[in-house]
């Protein structure tokens, strides 16, 4: 996160936030390489929990880290999700 404050001589000056810069990018590299190789070894098994529950074929699978809601998996499936009906 970069930020603008005024210096004593009223001069916007540009800081960078604690952990940002060379070494705060090659860790956020780092761990975004770690995040997309866990849900690549894991997709398989992903793309089988979500053909069983919806009974329809996973198209494709997209991740993404937001703040908020944090963690954002989205599946794209070959057609509507099977229901079933409700056990009265």
């Amino acid at each position: 996160m970069t930020c603008w404050w005024s210096g004593s001589r009223g001069v916007d000056r540009r800081r960078t936030a604690p952990g940002e810069g060379h070494a705060g990018e090659k860790g956020r590299n780092l761990l975004k390489e770690v995040r997309t190789h866990l849900i690549e070894t894991a997709r398989p098994a992903l793309e089988a929990m979500i053909g069983n529950i919806t009974g329809m074929k996973v198209v494709s699978l997209h991740h993404d880290i937001t703040r908020p809601p944090g963690e954002v998996v989205l599946f794209t499936l070959s057609g509507g999700p099977l229901f079933r009906e409700i056990k009265k």
